[in-house]
């Protein structure tokens, strides 16, 4: 559109000259490249219109031979109508399935763009913005990947924690799933080893940030916090440490271009090289595997092994923090009057010297360890967990977790 424009342009300049008598009719028609007779029906048509660029402008005064019936257009707009994200070829390929009618997708374009129906099917992608944190312990990013990577498993789940910084693995494990109480495991051992960090950078699952309500009792957390808004374990864990919680925009997995690469170093390093047959021996060659990451693999973005970049450091110490009351699931029970409570189907009795009855008492729970009795803030007991046998065979058997993961209360 913008070369017609120029085109026009030009002719009026050198035809206004010729016009103005300043130049011959014959020089205007050299130096536009025209024949004579066709510029003196351009300076013709000038003079008519007083000088009007416009005049200038190509106006088709007759349909075009090949335009399309209005019947087949309103077929193309109606494709569109019906599902806006349809591309042009789409909609081109749909026409010929559907009304045996071949038509170009430019064709298919240019009707929508008349009928104010065109929209890109795609939009386009802001160009991507790096970024790296400035100290050690400033970004934590977490996520995790799954695969048929061992053989009798149906599946088995790798759950990573990088640093942004240094690009160090800060925890990382073999699990049998991607559940809630997996991820809450690898974040405490994360603390354990290098303390309190800052911000933990993670994608839009379910486990960190609430997209659907009541599914499940150990979905979200029903206490009041951030005025009123409902949060979910690992959010509400994140804050009692002072840890902020930062999701990433929705659709925008690249995002998280670090720890994703990592994940395709592992696939392409580990998990070809090892020679685990089950879950539990895979999960200790990767902590001898992410030991050599640490130590010896040079990373591109920062030319340096990540060890030698653990300074400068933002981390705290945990020192005085329970973690077995952080990492876990709470609940609420209204003691009955033999001093029990009701769990899962489980009945738990509490220890005749605590009276609870008809008190309500806060239970933290480590699902298949041990659940901790709490009542207006001080500790009462301890009890183990119980799981309830099932009455019918399931289908499927839940692997063992991976040893050394579980970790032992202080």
């Amino acid at each position: 559109m913008e070369v017609k424009l120029l085109k026009v342009i030009q002719r009026h300049q050198a035809l206004m000259l010729a016009v103005n008598r300043q130049i011959s009719q014959r020089k205007a028609a050299e130096e536009l490249g025209l024949s004579l007779s066709h510029t003196k029906l351009l300076i013709g048509k000038l003079k008519r219109a007083k000088g009007d660029i416009r005049c200038l402008v190509y106006q088709r005064r007759h349909p075009a031979w090949n335009k399309l019936p209005q019947n087949v257009r309103n077929a193309v707009i109606m494709l569109k109508e019906e599902r806006p994200k349809r591309s042009n070829p789409f909609i081109a390929e749909l026409m010929n399935e559907l009304y045996g009618i071949k038509i170009h997708p430019t064709t298919v374009r240019k009707i929508l763009i008349e009928a104010g129906k065109y929209t890109r099917s795609r939009e386009r992608r802001r160009p991507a913005i790096r970024f790296e944190a400035k100290a050690f312990g400033e970004i934590y990013q977490m996520d995790s990947t799954c695969g048929c990577w061992l053989e009798g498993y149906r599946q088995v789940t790798l759950i990573l924690i990088l640093d942004d910084y240094s690009r160090t693995i800060i925890s990382g494990h073999f699990m049998d799933s991607d559940s809630t109480y997996n991820n809450m495991l690898v974040l405490r051992e994360a603390i354990e080893k290098y303390g309190l960090f800052n911000t933990l950078y993670v994608d839009n699952d379910s486990k960190f940030k609430v997209i659907r309500h009541g599914n499940s009792r150990f979905f979200d957390y029903k206490e009041e916090t951030l005025a009123g808004k409902t949060i979910t374990e690992i959010h509400r864990a994140l804050i009692e440490l002072g840890i902020v919680l930062l999701p990433h925009e929705p659709e925008n997995a690249r995002a998280k271009g670090k720890i994703e690469r990592i994940f395709r170093f592992i696939q392409e390093r580990f998990i070809p090289e090892h020679t685990a047959i089950t879950i539990e021996e895979m999960d200790r060659q990767f902590q001898r595997w992410i030991n050599w990451y640490n130590t010896c693999h040079v990373n591109r973005d920062t030319g340096v092994i990540p060890s030698s970049r653990l300074n400068p450091s933002v981390t705290r110490p945990s020192d005085g923090l329970n973690l077995d009351d952080i990492f876990c699931f709470k609940e609420e029970r209204k003691v009955a009057k033999d001093n029990s409570f009701s769990l899962d189907g489980v009945t738990y009795t509490i220890p005749r010297q605590y009276n609870m009855v008809a008190f309500k008492v806060k239970l933290h729970i480590q699902p298949g360890i041990k659940i901790r009795v709490w009542h207006n803030n001080e500790f009462i007991c301890e009890l183990p967990y119980i799981t309830k046998q099932r009455s019918k065979p399931l289908l499927f058997v839940d692997r063992p977790r991976p040893g050394g993961i579980i970790l032992a209360s202080r």
